[in-house]
């Protein structure tokens, strides 16, 4: 496993272009992706932190500060418990071998027709 994660941050700023009335704006965004620049250039954009992201296990979190990939007992405990609520328990042995059983007869119809 990488010890890195991806820190996001987002482009908190507004810029405007002047056009006709009617221009469609998708014409202009090459105008405004200058002006964002220009912006940035100069210090004048707002840049803030969002949050980090583990593409290790999927995770987003805005504490980078204490950040792990190590659980802890609770939280382990919890994903078990959480996994548990997903998979049906086992069959007793009786009734898995019914279905079993089952099973095999209707392949064996399926072939024979």
């Amino acid at each position: 496993m990488s010890n890195k994660v991806s820190y996001d941050f987002v482009l908190d700023s507004c810029v405007a272009v002047d056009a006709p009335i009617g221009t469609d704006p998708e014409t202009l965004i090459e105008q405004a992706k200058a002006k964002f620049i220009e912006r940035i250039l100069s210090n004048e954009a707002t840049v803030t932190f969002e949050n980090i992201f583990d593409g290790e296990t999927g995770v987003h979190d805005e504490d980078w500060k204490n950040y792990s990939r190590e659980l802890d007992s609770a939280e382990l405990e919890d994903q078990k418990q959480q996994i548990l609520k997903f998979t049906p328990p086992p069959l007793p042995p009786a009734e898995q071998d019914y279905h079993e059983q089952t099973l095999l007869e209707k392949m064996e119809d399926e072939e024979g027709q």
